[in-house]
């Protein structure tokens, strides 16, 4: 693992500083949840995306699992009515989630990746290609997605108990198939992402609070939820808070055992 440089440890607080600044001015502004995503993820993503050597495939490789996460997760969150988002659009996909949520969730992933690339691991995106491991990489991305349009369509009517949980369930178990899979070096890794999740939380958290004053997104089912927590005004699932912290784990892990040198 790289420690932490002093030019590190100013580049975090630079980006703490700029997130809660931003976060300051979205709420007064009342920014819409697509400008938010634009300058509170993607800003800095493009910033220290040019500190790192990347290439094409691995942001190919990002956006089509964006897509496929961002299909299977709002089919089941709306159709299951676990959660509503907000848009300044009318067009929606599937009838269903604004068009936004492509975007968020793009964003979300490259700025998790980018993050843990340029504060806690070497710069560099290898993106070493194993067949085996991409196939298995394809094939799930494949079923998520495959999933998520049934959800959205022939079985949108049906009610499943503890939806949410469900899905933090499969998201959990997902992981620990990729590295029974990937026969990966799992401790190494996994402290690393535990790393970098704790330095990125602190601006999704940020982003989550915005969605809630700016009412980008709306809890609206709170028998769905194994337990919920009031936070202005608002009932927030406990599932949700698992979600923002669990996810960059899963994210950085799979990255470094199937795109990156797996340390």
């Amino acid at each position: 693992m790289q420690l932490i440089s002093k030019s590190k440890v100013l580049s975090y607080f630079m980006l703490l500083a700029y997130a809660t600044t931003l976060s300051v001015v979205s709420f007064v502004a009342d920014l819409d949840a697509w400008l938010v995503t634009l300058l509170l993820l993607v800003v800095p993503t493009l910033f220290m995306a040019t500190k790192i050597k990347s290439n094409t495939l691995f942001y190919g490789t990002v956006i089509w699992f964006a897509f496929s996460a961002t299909v299977l997760w709002e089919a089941v969150g709306y159709a299951q009515g676990l959660w509503y988002g907000i848009s300044v659009f009318d067009w929606r996909v599937f009838g269903l989630f604004p068009v936004e949520s492509f975007l968020w969730t793009f964003s979300l992933l490259l700025f998790t990746i980018v993050s843990h690339e340029f504060f806690t691991d070497d710069k560099t995106v290898r993106f070493h290609f194993d067949v085996l491991l991409h196939r298995w990489l394809i094939w799930f991305s494949l079923a998520i997605c495959f999933l998520g349009v049934l959800m959205a369509t022939v079985l949108l009517r049906v009610v499943v108990s503890n939806a949410y949980a469900l899905l933090i369930l499969l998201t959990v178990s997902s992981l620990a198939g990729a590295f029974l899979f990937a026969r990966a070096r799992g401790g190494a890794v996994l402290a690393k992402a535990g790393i970098s999740t704790l330095l990125v939380l602190p601006v999704l958290l940020m982003q989550a609070v915005l969605s809630i004053t700016n009412v980008h997104t709306v809890f609206a089912n709170p028998n769905q939820y194994l337990a919920s927590i009031s936070f202005l005004g608002e009932l927030i699932p406990v599932e949700f808070l698992f979600f923002l912290a669990f996810v960059p784990v899963w994210v950085i892990s799979v990255y470094e055992w199937y795109l990156d040198d797996g340390r």
